[in-house]
């Protein structure tokens, strides 16, 4: 069946399940309210009209107790509620302060009295303290406790998830990149108003730029565990927040947030600089209102938050820029151990075919390439490492025109600090309002909007971070303008069918924008003609980039110039419905909802980016110790190249359905199973007009002599498929969910349950490559046209080789040389991951709970970071050593692929040898597995205090450590043939984590116990302190290694051999001083070699090691506000605060050197942490 017949298929069963009889669909932010209504003999009392009323709103929502005296209010708006219990023959009772915060179940039983209905009893004005009707793990926060907590303004605003991943159990990481619960980061769904935030690019970290404000949110939950079958698209759990509604009472705030450098310590990167305090300014902004149209029927909230940042303070000394006599051609330098920091520099390591001496740091001139009547390949050395002024590149010359500041130190790496942030002026506007509207008793109607408009300077990520000249620098910088506009609209609608039917309906829409551009390219110059680039585009710098086989032999360790010009907006469109039936025990409910995604790209022609390596200026047989890629770069000698041929604005789709079936079943008064099962439909990607393509691999390819492996098309074209996609709708992603609630007595509940979830089908990064023959691409690949190893693929003083190809072009083999995308069958088996708990809740005196909990989980069919290998070598050729860079047609022994190959044996014995690489956006072969002891003691606001403690004592393993699958977001992989020897501690193993949250109010002042009345009631009261103390084990240490020839294996890097035992990987001296060794050098070595630098063997070393790790993370956060009231009205009062982030300026040392070429391996050369940075604010709320 095809994917379009699969699709109407689905849309087809949808259609049933709407018009069925019982209406389908959805997920919520709203609470639930259950219990039990019995009379004073403890039986059952049926047909008691429940009626829960928002003290606020003034909303009422009225149930009836069932056969068993069971009743349950679901859909309720977060907020607090008095709840009622009334039947004829009995006193009205009433339970005052119900807090319900965003989907929480709350349990309030009642025991009824014989009277009168009109003599009214209160049961209780405590909220509920235990979770007695839900075995989902959740860790709330309420409107008080966020607006009250230390939080800086981040990323442009105060970040809603700041307050997860800093105060919450079995978190890691952060807002942008983190894990709960041993998950992958970029993993974890966002529900904002019930409905998931939706962006098609990523998960998780998703809402820092796209995201409504704090004082937009009135409440937020994490919720972990067996959670209910109404949620899913999340691995380990999800942060669900709840936009904040209006109230029978205008209120509102007007508030400013202010930075100042002057208020804040000297960062660490700075003093070492010799830098005063840089310039670091935030103005974060805005204002709310919220009140009635129609008292207790129509009401309404808006908010504003403007913010203004700038912040260009510096880092450790990281970069490595090159000196001004480089620029000229003078590498003699090199040559100076004092400047290289480098013992081996100057030194000989050998004599050359001619019996001239090898020096260290040589370099050399690659059209003096001669072969001597033996074969050997030799070159001349520059005289005294000076390129002469003819030989230099005329293209780099006029690159060089736009050169970049001279280092900070006169050495020859890391002599340059870094900017701290990667983006030093943010601005952002944010607006949101919300409108909820009571028809009749039976209908109720909210609808929501926010609109984020953000904007950014920035640098471009693998390009230098200059504190000078500010962005927009040179356009040899590389910096970047990003614009991400945002906009997320909600309608909903609640359906009291009947007293214990209801119904609730959503609907939302995402759209984020993010066009993250080069300054070159918005500068708008023809940047190819003004450098005299021919036959490429020419609307943005070029992009050029170094490597090595060898530290010291690199020169620049950033990239120079940046290409981007995409524009790519994405988000989706959710409808959800879920219905609710309340039947005898049974709490049931049924819904479900159906996602579409998708994605827009669109990219212009650009000069395109080229690669400049130590090889192309080394001397054969020695190019570990001689050559240096910045010469190259100096002589135009590229090794390789890659220039896009962009004719096509992609648009990219994916849709899912999901069903389900929860449950929540009162076995007893104190027992209650909660029962799911979630079915999760997604479908393939595919594109607006069908245009992709990818590999085939069982299709003969007439370019390799019809050797399998051939790019294939969707549609109706010649030779197409006749398909619209390239996978197949998965029908077997179900879910099922497991889980009790025991309350022993009163005072103790025991909960446990099991879940299973599924990843949503969206791209989980930034790259879609199924569009050749559309989009065109015109490489230049590594050695396509070299005599031999060294020998550059291209001098960019010559004109770029032309496309001659037409497009859109459905030849099968124009890829081959090339690179080629697949879509694997197993694609649309999203991640699975396993979720399971088990703990017991404690009510303590003075309003306090001790929550202790097992949680585990194991995830199944992760997507890893061999995304670009596929094409890998098997590393059992390693055996060949040098053969492997041979020649195939020197080696008869060894059998060509097909007839008319022509290229390496290493190439010849790769899986697709017509193929330079086959990559793809997910591969489902990941795996993790994750324990933790989970304990909270958590303390409701009484007698001015309330604390938040959260301990997670933890394991976390995986085989990596994101959804993406970029490397440098976690660890990176050695063979795609044996996974299992990436299993290691993940980047998130953090086996101790303590966390203190606490708000305490000064007991002085007007209604405080002391000092009630006069002078000193006003000076001394309205003071209230709160911070966040986080005390956690340092991060886990990767060993890596690097440098060895990368046209052996293709494989995505190499991980060292690790020699010693763990209890030996580090100094038993260390003294906790900079320069100093942390690592045992003689624990870990690089690999053995070939003389052509091929490894022997592939590292034993794991991704991280699992017992030595970095160094503790102590922090602590304060908070100090005072209130005024105005005598306006009883609500009216003016707040003045001072937020202190690292309050006692902490500065821990940082991670040592973990690259075992580099000669300070195993050394801390630098600081981390800080500095105490100094908020201040003001705020009227009325």
């Amino acid at each position: 069946m095809s994917s379009r017949s699969c699709s109407r298929l689905v849309a087809v069963l949808c259609c049933v399940l709407v018009f069925a009889a019982v209406p389908l669909w959805g997920q919520s932010a709203r609470g639930t309210i259950t219990g039990t209504v019995t009379d004073a003999s403890g039986a059952a009392v049926p047909g008691a009209e429940v009626t829960a009323t928002n003290v606020e709103n003034g909303n009422e929502t009225k149930t009836l107790t069932t056969d068993v005296g069971l009743y349950r209010i679901p859909y309720i708006v977060p907020g607090k509620y008095k709840v009622s219990a009334t039947l004829a023959g009995f006193r009205t009772a009433i339970r005052e302060n119900v807090d319900v915060l965003v989907a929480q179940t709350v349990t309030a039983d009642f025991s009824l009295q014989v009277g009168g209905v009109a003599d009214e009893i209160t049961v209780s004005t405590e909220a509920p303290l235990l979770e007695k009707s839900t075995s989902e793990i959740g860790t709330a926060a309420s409107e008080l406790e966020v607006h009250t907590w230390p939080i800086l303004v981040g990323d442009g605003t105060r970040q809603l998830q700041d307050f997860v991943f800093r105060s919450m159990p079995g978190t890691q990481g952060g807002t942008w990149e983190g894990s709960i619960n041993g998950g992958q980061s970029f993993a974890h769904e966002i529900l904002i108003d019930g409905i998931s935030i939706g962006r098609m690019d990523i998960n998780g970290g998703s809402n820092n730029e796209f995201t409504p404000t704090v004082d937009a949110v009135s409440e937020f939950k994490l919720q972990t565990g067996a959670t209910s079958a109404q949620y899913g698209n999340s691995q380990t759990g999800l942060t669900n927040f709840a936009l904040k509604g209006g109230t029978n009472e205008f209120h509102g705030t007007a508030f400013w947030f202010h930075q100042n450098e002057a208020l804040n310590a000297n960062s660490w990167g700075n003093n070492a600089a010799g830098e005063d305090k840089r310039p670091f300014r935030l103005h974060n902004f805005g204002a709310s209102v919220g009140g009635p149209i129609f008292k207790d029927k129509t009401h309404f909230f808006f908010s504003y938050e403007g913010n203004r940042q700038t912040n260009y303070n510096l880092g450790g000394f990281v970069d490595s820029l090159p000196i001004p006599a480089f620029n000229t051609g003078d590498f003699s330098r090199l040559l100076d151990p004092n400047f290289t920091k480098d013992a081996r520099s100057g030194t000989v390591v050998g004599q050359d075919a001619l019996g001239r001496n090898v020096v260290f740091g040589q370099i050399y001139d690659p059209t003096s390439s001669r072969q001597l009547a033996d074969g050997t390949w030799i070159r001349d050395p520059f005289p005294g490492n000076v390129v002469p002024a003819g030989k230099l590149s005329g293209l780099t010359q006029n690159i060089l025109q736009f050169a970049l500041p001279p280092p900070f130190l006169d050495q020859l790496r890391n002599n340059t600090p870094r900017v701290s942030t990667c983006c030093p002026v943010l601005n952002i506007d944010n607006y949101s309002t919300k409108i909820d509207h009571v028809v009749n008793e039976q209908h109720k109607l909210s609808g929501a909007f926010v609109y984020n408009d953000r904007y950014r300077l920035r640098y471009g990520g693998s390009t230098f971070q200059l504190p000078a000249p500010q962005i927009p620098g040179s356009p040899l910088a590389g910096d970047k303008t990003q614009t991400t506009p945002g906009w997320i609209m909600r309608i909903s609608e609640d359906w009291s069918v009947s007293p214990t039917t209801l119904n609730h309906f959503a609907i939302g829409y995402n759209r984020f924008r993010n066009a993250n551009q080069s300054n070159s390219f918005l500068d708008g110059r023809d940047w190819a003609a003004l450098l005299g680039m021919q036959n490429v585009g020419g609307s943005s710098f070029p992009e050029m980039s170094f490597s090595a086989l060898d530290p010291v032999l690199l020169g620049p360790n950033r990239r120079y110039g940046h290409q981007g010009t995409g524009n790519e907006p994405n988000g989706s469109t959710i409808i959800s419905d879920d219905f609710s039936l309340i039947r005898g025990s049974h709490s049931l409910r049924f819904g479900g909802e159906h996602r579409r995604y998708y994605m827009n790209v669109q990219s212009v022609d650009t000069p395109g980016l080229y690669n400049f390596h130590n090889e192309n200026t080394a001397l054969p047989g020695f190019d570990t110790s001689t050559g240096f890629a910045y010469a190259s770069f100096l002589v135009g000698a590229a090794r390789n190249a890659s220039v896009g041929v962009n004719r096509l604005t992609e648009g990219i789709r994916s849709r899912t359905t999901a069903f389900y079936v929860q449950d929540d079943w009162k076995v007893r008064p104190n027992f209650t199973l909660n029962l799911g099962l979630r079915w999760d439909i997604p479908q393939p990607f595919t594109e607006a007009a069908g245009r992709m393509s990818a590999l085939n691999p069982n299709k003969p390819n007439p370019g390799a002599d019809n050797f399998p492996g051939a790019l294939e098309f969707l549609g109706d074209c010649p030779g197409c498929n006749g398909r619209d996609s390239f996978g197949e709708i998965y029908w077997k992603e179900f879910g099922p969910r497991v889980g009790f609630a025991w309350s022993v007595g009163q005072k103790t509940v025991v909960r446990g349950g099991y879940g299973i979830n599924y990843a949503p089908p969206i791209l989980d990064a930034w790259h879609f490559g199924w569009f050749n023959g559309f989009d065109g691409s015109n490489n230049i690949n590594t050695r396509s046209a070299s005599r031999f190893l060294q020998d550059p693929s291209y001098n960019w003083d010559t004109p770029y080789p032309q496309f001659t190809a037409t497009l859109p072009n459905f030849d099968p083999s124009q890829q081959n040389g090339d690179f080629i995308p697949f879509y694997p069958p197993e694609t649309n088996r999203w991640p699975m991951t396993q979720n399971w708990n088990f703990g017991v809740q404690r009510e303590l005196p003075w309003e306090t709970r001790l929550e202790v909990n097992y949680v585990g989980t194991k995830g199944t069919r992760l997507n890893e970071v061999y995304l670009g290998s596929l094409n890998q070598l098997n590393p059992t050729n390693l055996s060949l050593g040098d053969t492997l860079l041979d020649d195939i047609n020197d080696h008869p022994e060894i059998a060509k692929p097909y007839p008319s190959f022509e290229g390496t044996v290493a190439q010849a014995l790769r899986p697709y040898p017509q193929y330079q690489g086959v990559s793809t956006h997910r591969l489902a072969s990941g795996w993790s597995n994750y324990h933790s002891l989970q304990m909270t003691a958590t303390k409701r606001t009484s007698n001015g205090l309330s604390f938040l403690v959260a301990y997670t004592f933890s394991k976390s393993l995986g085989t990596a450590d994101n959804a993406i699958g970029y490397g440098y977001y976690g660890g990176y992989g050695q063979d795609i043939y044996n996974r299992r020897a990436d299993y290691s501690v993940t980047k998130y193993h953090v086996p101790h984590d303590l966390r203190v949250t606490w708000i305490y109010q000064l007991p002085f002042g007007v209604n405080q116990r002391y000092l009630r009345s006069g002078p000193l009631a006003h000076i001394l009261g309205g003071w209230t302190m709160s911070a966040i103390q986080n005390y956690r084990s340092g991060s886990p240490l990767g060993i890596t290694t690097s440098g060895y020839e990368s046209e052996a294996l293709f494989n995505p890097g190499f991980r060292p051999l690790v020699l010693l035992p763990e209890d030996q990987q580090k100094v038993t001296n260390f003294n906790d001083e900079l320069g100093t060794p942390y690592l045992n050098s003689a624990a870990f070595a690089p690999l053995p070699t070939t003389e052509g630098n091929v490894p022997t063997r592939l590292g034993n070393g794991p991704r991280f090691l699992s017992s030595v790790r970095g160094f503790s993370i102590f922090n602590e956060d304060f908070s100090l506000l005072k209130r005024f009231h105005l005598g306006i009205t009883e609500a009216t009062e003016f707040e003045v605060r001072i937020d202190v982030i690292n309050m006692f300026n902490r500065v821990r040392l940082a991670d040592p050197v973990t690259n075992i070429d580099d000669t300070d391996f195993g050394t801390v050369l630098s600081k981390a942490g800080g500095p105490r940075v100094i908020q201040g604010g003001l705020r009227v709320n009325f």
